[in-house]
């Protein structure tokens, strides 16, 4: 990430009527906070949460990470063409990995589906997982965090199925609102509607709208990741394997972060732990909204991917 021009593009996208919410933390107390309440869409790093609830599941019993899902389960839940491709590198990844299970039906584990969630945001992957546990175990996960700005989770084939055939309704509808007809139009049959184009000022207001939570609630959040607290160990040890990368030579810490966009929002939450020489852990939450098509796509392709430059992106936010 060049800092520079991440911190160029970020003050340009101010300077036009973009917003910005963001929580730095160090050794998890705050340094820098903009906009820490206000609520902001959070894209696919929502699907953080679905993590947590069924990182609570297996720790209870409740679910058998093991237990074999057929792969036609899941696909049930993929729209192609709204993932960026996700569905298919997951698939990829499971066959390239020896994760498919063969038989009539091949199946991959629920621990599969749920890295392949985080690993390569694969929204078909998010729904399954949320149709799973959704209704009992994420609501638990968002009351033991206390995350209490924080709207219930939607699947995304009802969000965009949403948008396709009642946009109108869609932006004037209460956050509970929104769920509910998310999780019937997910749960219906395709629609003629489905297939009618959505130009891209609709796709902005609508994605404005989306599933929505505070930069303090989403710091805390990784910053109680990044220390392994707050949390059953195993529910945390979960966690933890779906959201860090492998370490590389010259990391200074274990890095864990989710990033997601949709047209307009850019969203980011992360941290560092286990840093050198007794330096603190770090945690960020970033969410940005209003933000043109060319600028979203330099500053999603710039976000953190390594424990060093989170420490930049936390020094460009801090010096806001």
């Amino acid at each position: 990430m060049s800092a520079l021009s991440f911190s160029v593009d970020l003050e340009r996208a101010l300077e036009v009527g973009g917003r910005l919410g963001a929580v730095v933390l160090e050794g998890a107390v705050e340094r820098a906070v903009i906009d820490p309440d206000g609520r902001y869409p959070l894209a696919s790093v929502r699907k953080v949460v679905t993590l947590g609830g069924y990182a609570l599941a297996v720790s209870s019993g409740a679910c058998d990470p093991a237990r074999p899902v057929p792969i036609s389960e899941i696909d049930r839940w993929h729209w192609p063409g709204t993932d960026g491709g996700a569905h298919e590198r997951a698939r990829s990844w499971w066959a390239e990995t020896g994760n498919v299970q063969p038989g009539r039906e091949p199946s991959v584990s629920l621990r599969s589906v749920a890295l392949a969630m985080i690993r390569f945001s694969d929204s078909a992957a998010a729904d399954y997982l949320l149709y799973r546990i959704g209704e009992e175990y994420v609501p638990r996960f968002i009351q033991r965090i206390g995350m209490t700005a924080q709207d219930l989770i939607r699947p995304a084939l009802g969000e965009f199925r949403a948008w396709h055939r009642s946009p109108e309704q869609w932006l004037t509808m209460s956050p509970a609102e929104r769920t509910r007809t998310a999780r019937k139009f997910a749960m219906t049959d395709e629609s003629p509607l489905d297939a009618m184009p959505v130009d891209e000022a609709t796709q902005r207001r609508c994605a404005a709208v989306g599933c929505q939570g505070t930069a303090r609630e989403w710091g805390r959040l990784m910053a109680t990741l990044a220390t392994g607290t707050g949390l059953p160990l195993d529910a945390g040890g979960i966690m933890r394997e779906a959201l860090e990368r492998p370490a590389a030579p010259g990391d200074d810490g274990r890095f864990g972060a989710k990033a997601g966009d949709l047209p307009g929002i850019l969203s980011f939450a992360g941290y560092v732990r286990a840093r050198g020489a007794g330096a603190p852990d770090a945690a960020v939450a970033m969410f940005l909204s209003g933000l043109d098509r060319d600028r979203l796509h330099r500053m999603s392709a710039a976000l953190p991917q390594t424990p060093t430059q989170l420490l930049e992106l936390a020094e460009v936010l801090a010096a806001r």
